[in-house]
């Protein structure tokens, strides 16, 4: 019997229907009735908590993140060296995905290569609706270049699981982000064209 269930024995006198009334009454609390006796009825619902948890269900990552850095998690989830390299290969992603979206050559690295896809003139730059909301974008990957994809790059940083998990999950949003604004330039019909 579930733990914090107590029920009390049959009466022995009672008629045969009083008994079987009784029986049925014992017997109806089951399964989902004995774990919602022995849960606290006044817990707080927390569902929510697979959505802080997103690594537990890698399907919505990209597909990039997913072929080229799972594979090295895959070979010890706990080792901060495995980490650092899945870290450094996700900036890796960051930035060729700005490249590729903004149809930057060359070697442009860092806040030089963000400047090019979201500063004022940037490939992407007529896809804001305000020039605060591009100036955020700018700044949104430039801090995230500055502060996490050069220290990777240029130094070993051994991230714990949850720092680099977060790190991953982050440029993983990033880059959703920019295939968004990716494909609403090309829904959007070419005005230069159309003007001339």
């Amino acid at each position: 019997m579930p733990h914090g269930i107590h029920r009390e024995p049959f009466n022995l006198g009672s008629s045969v229907r009083e008994d079987r009334h009784e029986q049925s009454r014992t017997v109806s609390i089951t399964g989902e009735g004995y774990k919602a006796v022995d849960s606290d009825f006044d817990a707080p619902d927390t569902s929510f908590i697979r959505h802080l948890t997103p690594l537990a269900d890698v399907s919505q990552l990209d597909v990039e993140l997913k072929t080229r850095c799972l594979p090295i998690l895959g070979a010890g989830a706990v080792d901060p060296k495995l980490w650092d390299s899945a870290v450094r290969t996700a900036g890796v992603i960051l930035e060729e995905r700005l490249r590729s979206i903004g149809g930057i050559g060359g070697e442009s690295v860092g806040r030089d290569l963000v400047n090019k896809v979201f500063g004022k003139n940037g490939t992407l730059a007529k896809e804001f609706a305000s020039e605060s909301e591009r100036e955020g974008y700018r700044d949104l990957f430039a801090g995230i270049v500055g502060a996490f994809r050069n220290p990777s790059g240029h130094r070993l940083v051994d991230p714990n699981p949850h720092e680099g998990g977060a790190y991953i999950l982050f440029v993983n949003l990033l880059l959703s982000h920019l295939e968004r604004l990716n494909a609403g330039r090309r829904t959007k019909p070419n005005t230069d064209k159309m003007t001339g």
